[in-house]
């Protein structure tokens, strides 16, 4: 798991700062560190009071984090006190670690958060591996209107990161950022969200979810696209948690993300059943599905499986179409049940019945089953049910979710196996180890 750090100033209302850069992280599937350099006074409406965390307290939580943690990335934002951007950069310096510096001078709402000019900021710039102003706190520092000047005195007072400057704070409909990589500047343009409100937290949820996408693009144009588009989806469904300025919401994208990772963890376990040798003779007469669900599932809709299921095509295997939520109720059926007694456990899918396989996969896997003959007809009468019941009772017959269950069938209902695991990828894996022992 990615390990990102947070050091910049605590927002209370949840909006910016170490709270915000805490949701980003977690939002992207990263585990979040994070040490206050300040507390503020402030909610949507702005910020009151700040009051800085002394120096020798916020290099110790450093200290402290770097010297038990591997720490895999960091975000440093608001200072509030400029003293510590010498200290900072010592601790840092020769690290080789990755660093995004946010230099957050002053709030939406227009209070001065940290007094400091480029000669205090410095010593931290030359540990940064960015910096990301917007076009206002560029021209705080540089003392210049012009974007690509201020760029330049930067790199002539020995800055050598990559300088990244967002233009969404300007009054115009139409932003535009600038990228600095060395000598060369290129820029982009884009319409700018209509937020009558304005918003709040964007810089801070931009730069924690560069550090982000670095870490996985190493390319600093692809970081800032999918950081730019990671704020803009946050706020696309944001609502209003105040009576002021309108917050990221990186709760939005968490579960919209995570629902891509299990749609592309799907597609990826498909390709990888399809080169499966023989796969095409462990396809039921009903054919099969293979889902995965979202955590902690409740709903159908919580699954995603392939519609139209996975059919035998010949010597091979295909689909309709890629997986979509709510594709399969059966498959869902039984991960919602397995997940209830196991929550790891988020993936399964059917595969053809034989009674001499039974016995061999008791050798390599945990193996449970139940017999539809059992099946109490107040259960039988709903459909559905089924399934619901009798993995359950598969569960519980050993104590534990097996890797396997299976029944023996009823009439007009075909015996199966289903094999579970805890994604989508770990299921295909064991559908290859039963392949080898069958074929």
């Amino acid at each position: 798991m990615v390990k990102l750090l947070s050091i910049a100033g605590s927002d209370p209302s949840g909006g910016a700062g170490i709270q915000m850069d805490l949701k980003v992280f977690t939002a992207l599937g990263a585990y979040g560190m994070a040490i206050p350099t300040s507390l503020t006074v402030q909610n949507t409406k702005g910020v009151i009071k700040v009051h800085p965390v002394d120096v020798e307290t916020v290099t110790a939580q450093i200290k402290a984090v770097l010297e038990d943690i591997k720490v895999d990335g960091v975000k440093i934002g608001m200072l509030a006190n400029p003293k510590l951007a010498s200290p900072m950069a010592e601790i840092f310096k020769g690290s080789q670690l990755p660093i995004v510096v946010d230099p957050v001078l002053k709030s939406t709402s227009g209070k001065i958060l940290t007094q400091a000019d480029l000669e205090d900021m410095l010593p931290l710039l030359s540990v940064a591996t960015f910096l990301t102003p917007n076009t206002k706190e560029l021209r705080s520092l540089t003392q210049t209107d012009n974007i690509k000047e201020g760029i330049g005195i930067l790199r002539k007072k020995g800055v050598k990161a990559t300088i990244i400057v967002t233009g969404a704070d300007e009054s115009e409909t139409i932003a535009k950022d600038f990228i600095a990589v060395g000598e060369k500047i290129i820029s982009f343009e884009y319409q700018k969200l209509k937020i009558p409100q304005g918003t709040h937290g964007t810089g801070c949820a931009f730069s924690s979810a560069l550090i982000y996408f670095w870490l996985s693009e190493k390319d600093a144009v692809q970081a800032y696209k999918k950081a730019r588009a990671f704020v803009v989806s946050c706020l696309k469904e944001a609502v209003p948690v105040g009576s002021g300025l309108l917050p990221v919401q990186p709760e939005t994208f968490s579960r919209n993300g995570l629902k891509l990772q299990v749609l592309q963890r799907l597609q990826s376990a498909y390709e990888k059943l399809k080169i499966i040798p023989n796969i095409h003779l462990l396809i039921p007469e009903v054919q099969s599905n293979l889902g995965e669900a979202l955590p902690f599932p409740k709903i159908v809709k919580d699954v995603a499986a392939f519609p139209g299921r996975i059919v035998r095509v010949k010597n091979s295997i295909a689909t309709l179409s890629p997986p979509e939520f709510g594709a399969s109720s059966h498959v869902a059926r039984i991960i919602l049940t397995a997940s209830r007694f196991d929550p790891s456990v988020r993936a399964c899918m059917n595969i053809k019945y034989r009674d001499e396989w039974i016995e061999k996969l008791k050798g390599s896997f945990c193996v449970s089953y139940f017999s539809r003959k059992e099946e109490p007809e107040d259960i039988k009468s709903k459909e559905g049910n089924t399934l619901d019941w009798g993995t359950e009772v598969a569960i519980k017959r050993i104590g534990r979710v097996p890797d396997i269950i299976y029944d023996c069938g009823d009439v007009g209902k075909e015996p199966m196996i289903r094999v579970l695991g805890r994604d989508s990828l770990e299921v295909v894996e064991k559908i290859y180890a039963i392949s080898k022992i069958f074929f």
